[in-house]
């Protein structure tokens, strides 16, 4: 490799991640310039007798201005809690042996729609997806085949009751959304 072509390579990764920051700033500063950190934004005066307010100078915002306005709190940000309400679920998995322990198992985190958005799988296919659930998305299985002990205190299941209700509900994903084998 020629001196040439190392001093290319190394401009070039100097100056990707500039880029980026460049580009956020740019795409950031009209907003920041025009809503301002502390006054709010102009409205336009609905009396025609009035004319509208009109922002005649913008004053330049540096980093150092936004981390400062973003520490000490000066955007308006509500400081009040969220309420969010989700609908009441009314989808259902389909009748049939160890349905319950399918609702049981799968709904805590998606829909009983889930298996109806899926292609039609085979027994395989459906043993891999239950899989997943449990190694990428972390399904607390031993929760949630666990049961109540002295006290209220919960239970988690072991290796062997796990192992048997993700194979009921396997039986029952293929034999109601799957192939059947």
């Amino acid at each position: 490799m020629t001196n040439k072509e190392i001093k290319n390579i190394h401009s070039v990764n100097v100056r990707k991640p500039l880029l980026g920051v460049v580009s956020a700033a740019v795409l950031l500063m009209p907003f920041l310039l025009v809503s301002g950190c502390n006054e709010p934004a102009p409205v336009a005066s609905t009396n025609k007798a009035e004319p509208p307010t009109q922002v005649t100078e913008t004053t330049p915002v540096d980093e150092f201005q936004l981390v400062e306005a973003f520490d000490q709190k000066k955007l308006r940000l509500s400081e009040e809690p969220i309420q969010i309400g989700l609908p009441t679920e009314i989808a259902a998995f389909k009748p049939g042996l160890n349905s319950d322990l399918a609702q049981t198992a799968c709904a805590d985190c998606h829909s009983a729609d889930y298996p109806t958005t899926q292609p039609v799988m085979t027994r395989a296919k459906w043993k891999a997806t239950i899989a997943k659930m449990g190694d990428k998305f972390s399904a607390p299985w031993g929760d949630i085949f666990g049961t109540v002990g002295a006290a209220g205190v919960p239970v988690s299941a072991d290796a062997a009751t796990i192992a048997a209700n993700l194979q009921k509900i396997e039986d029952y994903l293929v034999a109601n959304y799957g192939t059947g084998i």
